[in-house]
């Protein structure tokens, strides 16, 4: 779940949380306790019980660990600053990003994204590398808000998200995703995105 914390004159404020697997890892200690618990009852559970508590304690473990992350992203129009905060599972990492150091802001197509029901997470892009705001691609309508707002906040213009974000994609060699972004975004057909592509990749290769 992504949302705008603040958003005025001085900050863009971007907070990121996993409440669905903050639940996970709360059931993977519940898992784990209520054995623990008839044990000190004097309540023994058979083998095949215990081995069933184990089980679910292990796979909500396992799902907590891959799948949970908090992050806040605090762009500070005062400094020229970002500063951001990410945990995840039980690491945390945080630092800061000049806005000058941060070229582009573009969606990101998850691998086997579908037409109809697609998946994107919004990412940073600088000379060092990539940024996202999440870690996950998710289908959420804020996605793309929350990207048109951070490039209002940097001087990019929002209107050019999505062929900024198609752009980088083929950079990236990710064609599908290109042609993917394009028909979503712009209704275009599959004959239209795949042209759009084939031109910039061309581009590209004459660069």
């Amino acid at each position: 779940m992504k949302k705008i914390n603040k958003d005025d004159k001085n900050e863009l404020i971007i907070e990121v949380t996993s409440r669905f697997e903050k639940w996970v890892g709360y059931g993977a200690l519940l898992f784990l306790g209520f054995p623990i618990v008839q044990f000190f009852l004097g309540k023994r559970l058979n083998e095949e019980r215990l081995m069933g508590f184990i089980g679910g304690a292990v796979v909500c473990g396992l799902v907590y660990l891959v799948a949970y992350e908090e992050a806040l992203f605090t762009f500070d129009s005062r400094t020229r600053l970002l500063i951001w905060r990410r945990k995840r599972s039980l690491s945390t990492k945080q630092g800061t990003l000049p806005f000058s150091r941060i070229d582009q802001v573009v969606l990101q197509s998850a691998i086997g994204n579908k037409k109809y029901s697609p998946k994107h997470r919004v990412a940073l892009l600088t000379g060092e590398g990539e940024l996202p705001v999440s870690i996950a691609y998710e289908h959420h309508e804020m996605n793309q808000k929350i990207a048109e707002r951070i490039r209002s906040r940097l001087g990019l213009s929002p209107e050019e998200l999505v062929m900024d974000s198609v752009k980088a994609l083929v950079q990236q060699g990710h064609p599908v995703g290109a042609v993917q972004l394009l028909r979503e975004k712009q209704g275009l057909s599959l004959t239209e995105a795949k042209a759009v592509v084939t031109r910039m990749k061309e581009q590209k290769n004459r660069s």
